[in-house]
């Protein structure tokens, strides 16, 4: 079943390690645990971001070497296990970047598990002329999704802000304090 656009998350990685836990398809049998810093959904109505959290970490049955620590990244995401509602495996990923305030997206990788939907196509199967966005069924292409991704963050310096690294500074700021600004301008889409 092809995924949804509301299952489109965004962040920042902070690490992917081998994990023995988690089957893999490929040749090399482990999978890889991602943990992200300040994931947020990209699309999806204000109902749906106050329903679900975005998840912190996410397991891959694949090697995402499209991707390193500290690269923007966007991942198509689900639950795979009603009994693990917080258990997200990554179907698809992609590098982000933004210069001169213009927001891009690298090359996927798609699980090999998870063949996924082709937009250009029109059937399940990934080929190289379709972006991670053109994966869903309808109308919108990855060009229409990257035009809302642009529109919620006109600037390299919003996006940047939006998904900044988690970790504990030297300011006096209270970390709780930021957690609920960073909470609610993801609530409200900024």
């Amino acid at each position: 079943m092809p995924l949804a656009p509301s299952s489109t998350l965004l962040g920042r990685l902070q690490s992917v390690e081998p994990n023995s836990q988690i089957q893999s398809y490929t040749l090399d049998k482990t999978g890889y645990m991602l943990r992200l810093f300040a994931p947020k959904f990209a699309f999806g109505s204000v109902f749906d971001r106050l329903g679900t959290e975005a998840p912190q970490q996410l397991e891959a049955t694949f090697n995402p070497s499209n991707v390193k620590p500290q690269d923007m990244i966007i991942a198509l995401v689900d639950t795979y296990d009603s009994a693990q509602s917080s258990s997200y495996r990554v179907y698809a990923i992609a590098p982000v970047t933004c210069h001169n305030d213009v927001i891009k997206l690298g090359r996927p990788i798609f699980a090999p598990d998870n063949p996924g939907w082709n937009r250009l196509t029109e059937q399940c199967g990934a080929s190289q002329e379709a972006g991670i966005l053109d994966g869903f069924v309808g109308e919108k292409s990855q060009a229409d999704y990257l035009a809302d991704l642009q529109a919620k963050y006109p600037t390299c310096e919003t996006l940047d802000a939006a998904f900044m690294n988690n970790q504990p500074s030297q300011s006096s700021f209270n970390p709780n304090h930021k957690r609920f600004w960073q909470w609610f301008k993801g609530f409200f889409g900024s």
